[in-house]
C-alpha cells in the first residue's frame, strides 16, 4: 500500500539509507497501530465510515446531497465510505457518486432476506445476489432498528451473513447491548453470544479477506440522550477483537476491523478514533447532511 502525498504515489521509503518495507501509524498516543505502507503493495483502507440513511431521502434529496458531498469530500483512498440508502434507491445513489470518488465511496444495503434462498416466493425480501446486482459492496446485518422492527435475531443474522459472503458482499455486523444488560454489567457476555451465533460457520478466510466488519453500537446510547464514552466504546471494541482472536486464532488479528456507531459527529470523531481498536464509525444523523458527513470524514484521523 503506497503512500499518496498531494496526489503523488510514493513506492519506496528509506531511513538513513535503510529500505523500509512496512510503516505503521496510529492516531494519538493510544490509538491502534494501522499498516499504512507496504512496499510493492496497493493502498489499503485504514478507516471505515458508514452512513446509515435509514428511512430517509427522496430522489430530490439525494440529488441535493451529492451536489454538495461530491465536492466537499476530500479524496483519500485510505478511507472507505459506504452509504446505506433505502433499498429502492441503491442504483440511484450509486449513479450520483462522482467518478473521481468512485473508488472511495460505495453503496450498501440496510438489510437482507431472512432466508438462505436466492429467489422464490418470499414477498418483500431482497436477496444478497439482488443487492450485489444493484452495485452494492456491503450488507448491513443486525442493525438495532432491524432487530426491533423486523424481528431480526442473531440466528437470522447468521443466514444473512452467509448469503452476503456467498454473493461477494462485505458484511457490517452490528452488535451491542441494551440498557438493562449494561446496568447489570454483563455486556461482554451478551455481545459474545451475539457474535457466536451470528458468526457460526464463518471461516478464518472470510476474516482474512477483510470483508467482515463488526460495528459496536450500544443500544442504550442510541437516541436516548445517553453517551457511551470513547473509553467505554474502546473497552467493548477491544473485547470484541479479543473474542474474535480467541475464536479464530492470532493470525486473523491484523484483519479484524471493529468500528463504533453511536451519536458520531465531526466534533467527537477523533475522540473515538484515538482509542484502541476503533477503526472507523457508523453515522446516522450526521450522515444525512452532506456537509456534516464530509466534514466528519475529512477531519477523521487528522
Amino acid at each position: 500500500m503506497p503512500i499518496v502525498v498531494n496526489g503523488t504515489t510514493l513506492t519506496d521509503v528509506k531511513v538513513s539509507n535503510l529500505s523500509i518495507t512496512k510503516v505503521y501509524a496510529r492516531q494519538g498516543n493510544t490509538g491502534t497501530y494501522i499498516l499504512v505502507f507496504e512496499k510493492g503493495g496497493a493502498i489499503t483502507v485504514a478507516l471505515y465510515f458508514c452512513g446509515n440513511w435509514k428511512m430517509n431521502k427522496l430522489k430530490a434529496d439525494i440529488d441535493s446531497f451529492f451536489s454538495s458531498f461530491n465536492t466537499g469530500l476530500e479524496l483519500n483512498l485510505a478511507k472507505k465510505v459506504i452509504i446505506f440508502p433505502p433499498a429502492c434507491y441503491l442504483d440511484y445513489v450509486k449513479s450520483k457518486i462522482s467518478n473521481d470518488l468512485s473508488n472511495m465511496i460505495g453503496v450498501g444495503i440496510q438489510n437482507l432476506a431472512v432466508v438462505a434462498n436466492t429467489s422464490g416466493a418470499y414477498t418483500g425480501q431482497i436477496s444478497a445476489e439482488m443487492a450485489a446486482d444493484c452495485g452494492c459492496e456491503m450488507a448491513m446485518i443486525g442493525n438495532a432498528d432491524c432487530r426491533v422492527y423486523l424481528g431480526i435475531t442473531d440466528s437470522i443474522c447468521n443466514i444473512q451473513i452467509k448469503s452476503a459472503i456467498s454473493a461477494g458482499l462485505a458484511v457490517l455486523l452490528c452488535v451491542g447491548e441494551p440498557e438493562e444488560i449494561r446496568n447489570a454489567g454483563t455486556q461482554e457476555a451478551y455481545v459474545a453470544n451475539q457474535l457466536q451465533t451470528a458468526l457460526a460457520g464463518v471461516s478464518v478466510s472470510d476474516f482474512e479477506s477483510g470483508k467482515i466488519i463488526i460495528n459496536y453500537e450500544p443500544i442504550w446510547a442510541i437516541g436516548t440522550g445517553k453517551t457511551c464514552s470513547p473509553e467505554d466504546a474502546s473497552q467493548m471494541c477491544t473485547y470484541i477483537k479479543s473474542w474474535l482472536v480467541n475464536t479464530y486464532g492470532a493470525d486473523v488479528a491484523e484483519h479484524i476491523i471493529v468500528v463504533y456507531g453511536g451519536s458520531i459527529r465531526a466534533s467527537n470523531i477523533n475522540d473515538y478514533l484515538s482509542q484502541q481498536n476503533i477503526s472507523g464509525a457508523v453515522a446516522a444523523g450526521a450522515a444525512l447532511s452532506p456537509t456534516s458527513f464530509a466534514e466528519l470524514i475529512n477531519i477523521a484521523g487528522v
